[in-house]
């Protein structure tokens, strides 16, 4: 969707059940058809995000924020991938990732250290060491790997489904993105990130100039300054603070 004008953004809750991803909310985020340019996503926590499309589903830092019956539900899902930012604890967990492997057979796409503590738990051809600067193709689904920052250096992905790109920041600080614009970029805002804040997340935004921002990460006060410096700078982007475990549907128009 390279050189379009946004003429709309279509955002509309399918179902809210704040405590638990119920069996409604997996109908709903797999029932097909999918519209045109839609994308449907769940926010676990943290920066723990499962994506839908009809290009098929992702799981992005799902750390230990799936439990047996969120796993068992994702079989049918047509996860294509799983993707992990980095290793720390609430990004990714060994355990969860090999069962989410064993329940999807999905390709794994991560950075080096999770790569490391992978290896002989997962196949090889289906665990991917992410390099800066490289794109992966998985089907109708490509990603770009960018290098972000978090203390040690981390991976970023721009994900493109079928048409619709999406930017997943992690809890990196800043780091150039003009090279990679998206429609819907989740961004992370601070608390307990020693690296993002609502700054360096409004910062991101400008390079990416996203339809729809989606927050990740950060205090409630942090949220909203966000939310303020985009309104402020970004107009005609929409910002979503997301609720735990409510099934939305965006749908960028061209």
């Amino acid at each position: 969707m390279k050189n379009k004008e946004l003429l709309g953004i279509c955002i509309f809750i399918i179902c809210l059940f704040p405590l638990t991803l119920n069996a409604a909310n997996y109908r709903a985020f797999s029932a097909k058809p999918f519209s045109e340019n839609e994308v449907r996503f769940i926010f676990l926590g943290s920066s723990g995000v499962v994506l839908n499309s009809a290009a098929g589903a992702v799981v992005i830092d799902p750390a230990t924020l799936l439990d047996d019956y969120d796993l068992d539900q994702l079989k049918t899902a047509n996860v294509v991938l799983i993707v992990f930012t980095h290793s720390h604890g609430d990004h990714f967990d060994s355990g969860t990732a090999v069962k989410l492997f064993k329940a999807t057979g999905a390709h794994i796409l991560a950075d080096a250290m999770v790569v490391g503590i992978l290896e002989g738990k997962i196949p090889r051809d289906r665990l991917i060491n992410g390099l800066n600067g490289k794109t992966y193709g998985f089907g109708k689904i490509a990603v770009d790997v960018i290098q972000g920052k978090h203390g040690s250096l981390i991976n970023l992905y721009r994900i493109t489904m079928d048409r619709v790109r999406v930017f997943h920041g992690g809890d990196s600080g800043y780091v150039l993105l003009k090279n990679y614009p998206s429609d819907i970029a989740f961004v992370p805002t601070g608390i307990p990130s020693p690296s993002a804040s609502p700054l360096e997340a409004i910062k991101m935004v400008l390079d990416l100039k996203p339809g729809v921002a989606v927050t990740m990460h950060g205090a409630e006060h942090q949220l909203h300054a966000f939310e303020e410096g985009i309104h402020s700078k970004l107009p005609n982007t929409r910002v979503i603070i997301p609720v735990k475990h409510v099934l939305k549907s965006v749908i960028i128009n061209d």
